[in-house]
């Protein structure tokens, strides 16, 4: 049997199995540090939630929760639509500064505030 140490195992597995792929990069990619903070708050309360049947303790995970999903929800519908496009320089050598230009665009029906 051939063995390899975790790193290997971990990056076979999210190259495989989607259903670890897509929640690993829902987290990296799409949540910002204050999303990752709520979700990480959601699932350590969510075992003593879930156990303490007599307390309320189950407060803190629904009101997490909630905050959570209404934010989520909110943020897709009212997220800014941009197109951002940049035309970099042909060559450039290595401790030169350079500058390009940025160009967005707003696609969206709303005008972005400055």
């Amino acid at each position: 049997m051939k063995s390899t140490n975790f790193s290997e195992r971990l990056e076979t597995a999210f190259r495989n199995r989607s259903w670890i792929r897509y929640p690993f990069h829902f987290v990296v990619d799409f949540l910002t540090g204050n999303g990752r903070i709520f979700l990480a708050c959601a699932a350590l309360s969510a075992p003593l939630s879930f156990v303490a049947i007599n307390t309320t303790a189950y407060n803190f995970f629904t009101m997490v929760t909630a905050t959570f999903i209404i934010v989520f929800m909110l943020n897709y519908f009212y997220r800014p639509r941009v197109k951002c496009s940049g035309i970099l320089p042909a060559l450039s050598e290595c401790g030169t500064k350079v500058s390009y230009q940025l160009i967005v665009a707003n696609t969206g029906k709303k005008k972005l505030i400055r």
